[in-house]
């Protein structure tokens, strides 16, 4: 089984810190962002993951959403 990380950064709450320190233990590739300033942009974050070809999608380790 595969060990996921979900970071939920909520502003003002230190979260930009906390962000790059687990940013750094994983390689780029395994990272996915979904940006919550909108529902827009949340379906359109969504989306993107969808598109990924699936080996992109199944080497994502960590997931970062911003609200």
């Amino acid at each position: 089984m595969q060990t996921v990380c979900v970071f939920v950064h909520m502003p003002k709450a230190g979260g930009s810190t906390l962000q790059g320190i687990i940013q750094r233990q994983f390689a780029p590739a395994a990272t996915f962002d979904i940006h919550g300033e909108s529902l827009e942009t949340v379906q359109s974050s969504v989306d993107r993951l969808r598109r990924l070809p699936e080996a992109e999608r199944d080497a994502v380790n960590a997931y970062f959403f911003h609200f």
